[in-house]
């Protein structure tokens, strides 16, 4: 038997304060035996909107940590999370839309730390739509199982090396 507990869901944050857009959530997973997972997010940041006639456009900037912790036959493994979100859009004479989001997270997950970076813009302009998404993740350090800089270089022959200067 499984039970689970939460306050609001991760895609569907609780909100406590609306002028700064602060959110958040918290989950947990019970089992017989005990906690089976439990995740939490916390999220903060602003939004402005503008609206001059011809013209309207909102920006909204975020920033967050997220946690999840899972049990699993007496091991844990968790994941911790930080990461920024900002999103704008602009509309002109409701003809021509421009719309940008940009996602940076840093995650530190099994014992590796990737950072993951994503760049979405979208422009609609009458009957006609174009999006472009460009996305990057890299790998920053890892576990003992990874190979050392010293395993990957040669060692180098310095006598070999000093001949080659030798008149």
């Amino acid at each position: 038997m499984t039970m689970r507990f939460n306050v609001s869901e991760r895609d569907k944050p609780f909100t406590y304060c609306f002028c700064t857009g602060r959110q958040w959530f918290l989950g947990m997973e019970l089992d017989l035996h005990g906690l089976v997972m439990m995740e939490a997010s916390l999220e903060f940041g602003a939004a402005l909107s503008m609206d001059i006639g011809v013209a309207s456009g909102e920006v909204s900037v975020m920033g967050g940590i997220y946690f999840k912790m899972k049990m699993n036959a007496g091991n844990t493994a968790s994941e911790l999370t930080g990461f920024v979100r900002i999103n704008g859009s602009m509309s002109v004479l409701a003809l021509i839309t421009v719309s940008v989001e940009f996602y940076l997270a840093l995650e530190y997950k099994n014992e590796k730390a990737s950072g993951e970076a994503t760049l979405k813009v979208k422009i609609e302009l009458l009957f006609f739509s174009k999006t472009v998404d460009l996305h990057v993740k890299r790998d920053f350090s890892g576990s003992s199982g990874d190979p050392t800089f010293a395993m990957l270089m040669p060692k180098p022959d310095w006598n070999e090396y000093s001949d080659g200067f030798a008149a």
